[in-house]
């Protein structure tokens, strides 16, 4: 019987248990139509997140009063979590894909979000190494 679980779990990953996928955008587009009813109904990664922070017009305006908040908020939690994942080591894909575009690039990059709900994290650098990172310095601020 327990072998029979196991083998259930490891052919299904993610199938019960609190394994949740989360949704992708690359460009954020999806994030903002998802948000358009005024709450997120995906549990959205943190790089599309972020790509949709960047899609929004500057200085917000009427339509977009709680936007950038709802979203700065949803970025904090996927992108801690995110971070979280990523370690000394893992490829520089890893981190795009995890965290998106960087705010900053070169040997090291810098990504920012608001902090999440629990966190105080308010970013990171990631530098790399032969296209591995090599150090992760956690940014917290508050």
């Amino acid at each position: 019987m327990r072998i029979a679980l196991v083998l259930a779990v490891i052919a299904c990953p993610g199938c019960g248990g609190h394994a949740t996928r989360l949704a992708v955008s690359p460009d954020g587009r999806a994030v903002l139509q998802d948000a358009y009813d005024g709450h997120l109904d995906r549990n959205w990664s943190c790089s599309s997140l972020r790509a949709a922070l960047l899609r929004l017009p500057p200085g917000g305006g009427p339509v977009y009063s709680t936007l950038p908040q709802q979203l700065g908020r949803a970025a904090g939690r996927a992108c801690d979590a995110a971070l979280a994942g990523i370690h000394e080591g893992a490829a520089s894909a890893v981190v795009g894909r995890a965290l998106g575009r960087a705010d900053a690039t070169g040997r090291c990059r810098r990504y920012a979000w608001q902090p999440g709900t629990v966190s105080v994290v308010d970013g990171a650098r990631i530098c790399l190494a032969g296209g591995r990172v090599a150090r992760i310095q956690v940014s917290v601020h508050g």
